[in-house]
């Protein structure tokens, strides 16, 4: 809602969308809704559909959860629950989990109603804050038909360039009007569009990713709207570009739909030109050793989503990677156009590293502590790397300087931080300023924003550059210590039994049954564990049938003193929450 420039926007719209509507009244009561079936229907997407659910929330605090259909199509009974509505959808585009939010009123009722990336900015632009924070406690007198067509209006002026260039229909309702996510029509505005909003700043960017422009959006702000520029590179070629890309990755995944291919098979999908790099690997490499582990039988690659124009002939592509048991995964591929045709060219890093958030919960009674405590880390985890590579800078949000990685942590090949004073810290995570050991690099979170970009640079033993430097993307900073601690038993696993009860009975080839309570918000999911003692450590991916015990066989003499049990799960934006507790 932008009061102060309504009248600038109703003559300069070109009959794109009208200003107010058939309901002017500017507070609408909570209206309950006759016995008669009543629904609200619409498309939930963000560039692609987002495989997850749809809650709607009423003026009395009723609220229903449906299932988003594989087109990103979703209805609900609103019968009985009572106007105004705010929805919340969530779930996953492209791998990576999204939570956008919209509202309607009861004109609304037995219409459509549509959940993107844009009805979330019109909402937060009404709340003054963050949509998915608005959700939680919404103050629904506010969201009245002439508030939210005032704020439908103002973000359709800002994005006008980017409709015009797409030929979007003059009236087209952000809010309202149906649309498929099939990345052709209003779909293709959201492949070109991407939305970022910072939960902290209250501040939105507004990206035209294919010419990389952008404006930010102050959502307390109700005299913000500045309009993107006009794309100096059409959009509607990138867009059919992506398509063509949706195409490649259906025919790589009908490959595996009977099993594993063959190499010969799947080459033609890829560059043919000798460009091809994927973490460290070349094409032959990847092709059989990561791509034909049996483990890939019935991977599926979808939802495609730009995220650079690199030229016109490349695209930065992040796509999701599905299995058939379920579980979900991104990367961040390069596509190049070889002819007509879109081939990978995989994500061109020299090194296997990943970054992202943990929040850490020490249990009491573990490493001499008396109380349970929260810790917020940075994991920078390297995999592969070439052996000339001896070390690894780390530039980024947070870090004051440089931050070096070395290769070799005392007799344990691993990686480590390199300190002040030239010794090695043997971790991977770096922790937060104030709580980091002696001499040891930290990271502020509170410059930390969402999609926050990393590069790292490959040096030598003499800490000259090698190779070529890359980057990765933390989607989001780790929650605060309060929100871990608060949310403890949704978010953390936990151990709650261990057979044999005394470590000293262990004897080489013991199996050790560890009983885990997985978190209880069913966003959030047990991934593994270890156990162990200094570098003698094993590694337990996933529980038993029954979805409680993790067995691990024991190797080794029976252990002098206690065994640590680090235990992983997952949740939203790739998070990580880690119990650390002993045997």
């Amino acid at each position: 809602m932008k009061k102060l420039t309504l009248a600038v926007l109703c003559g300069t719209m070109m009959g794109l969308t009208a200003c107010g509507s058939d309901d002017s009244n500017s507070n609408n009561p909570p209206v309950t809704q006759p016995s008669e079936k009543q629904f609200i229907s619409g498309t939930a997407a963000a560039g692609a559909p987002i495989v997850g659910q749809v809650t709607v929330k009423d003026a009395v605090g009723q609220q229903k959860t449906v299932d988003i259909e594989i087109d990103g199509k979703y209805t609900i009974d609103v019968t009985g629950m009572t106007a105004p509505f705010i929805f919340h959808a969530y779930g996953k585009v492209g791998g990576r989990d999204v939570n956008l939010v919209s509202a309607a009123t009861s004109d609304d009722v037995n219409k459509t109603i549509n959940i993107t990336p844009f009805t979330d900015l019109i909402v937060a632009n009404i709340a003054g804050q963050a949509a998915v924070k608005y959700f939680e406690n919404p103050q629904f007198e506010k969201l009245t038909t002439e508030d939210l067509n005032l704020a439908k209006t103002t973000l359709t002026q800002r994005l006008l360039p980017i409709l015009k260039d797409l030929n979007i229909a003059d009236g087209f309702d952000l809010l309202r009007s149906a649309f498929k996510a099939d990345h052709t029509g209003f779909d293709a505005v959201m492949d070109a569009v991407r939305v970022s909003v910072d939960e902290n700043t209250n501040k939105a960017l507004i990206k035209d990713v294919i010419n990389q422009t952008q404006i930010e959006d102050d959502l307390a702000s109700k005299t913000d709207n500045t309009i993107l520029p006009d794309p100096v590179v059409p959009l509607a070629g990138a867009t059919s570009d992506l398509q063509a890309i949706s195409q490649q990755l259906t025919a790589f995944s009908a490959l595996f739909s009977q099993g594993l291919p063959s190499v010969a098979s799947l080459r033609p999908l890829f560059v043919s030109d000798g460009s091809f790099l994927q973490e460290g690997q070349n094409l032959e490499s990847f092709l059989e050793v990561e791509l034909l582990d049996p483990e890939n039988k019935g991977i599926v690659l979808s939802s495609p989503v730009i995220l650079k124009r690199i030229s016109d002939t490349e695209l930065n592509i992040r796509l999701q990677i599905s299995g058939p048991g379920g579980w979900i995964e991104s990367d961040e591929w390069i596509f190049k156009k070889e002819g007509s045709i879109w081939k990978i060219k995989g994500n061109q890093s020299p090194v296997e590293q990943d970054v992202e958030s943990v929040n850490v919960r020490t249990m009491a009674g573990m490493y001499n502590n008396s109380e349970t405590l929260y810790a917020r880390k940075l994991e920078s985890w390297v995999g592969y790397a070439p052996n000339n590579v001896a070390y690894i800078q780390i530039t980024g949000p947070g870090l004051a300087s440089p931050v070096l990685m070395s290769r070799q942590v005392d007799s344990w090949v691993g990686w480590g931080f390199v300190k002040s004073d030239n010794t090695i810290d043997p971790t991977t995570w770096l922790s937060e300023c104030g709580q980091q050991t002696q001499f040891s690099p930290c990271v502020d979170f509170s410059k930390v924003g969402n999609d926050a970009i990393y590069t790292f640079q490959p040096l030598n033993i003499n800490k000259e550059k090698v190779l070529t430097s890359y980057t990765k993307n933390l989607e989001r900073p780790p929650v605060s210590n309060d929100d871990a601690k608060a949310n403890a038993n949704k978010w953390f696993a936990s151990v709650v039994k261990i057979t044999p009860q005394n470590y000293l009975t262990i004897q080489n080839g013991t199996n050790i049954a560890i009983e885990i309570l997985k978190p209880s918000d069913n966003r959030y999911y047990f991934d593994s564990l270890s156990y162990g003692l200094n570098d003698q450590v094993v590694e337990v991916d996933g529980l038993t049938l029954d979805s409680k015990l993790a067995n691990v066989t024991w190797s080794g003499n029976t252990p002098t003193t206690r065994p640590f049990i680090n235990v992983w799960s997952y949740g939203e934006y790739g998070r990580a929450f880690v119990t650390l507790t002993g045997h």
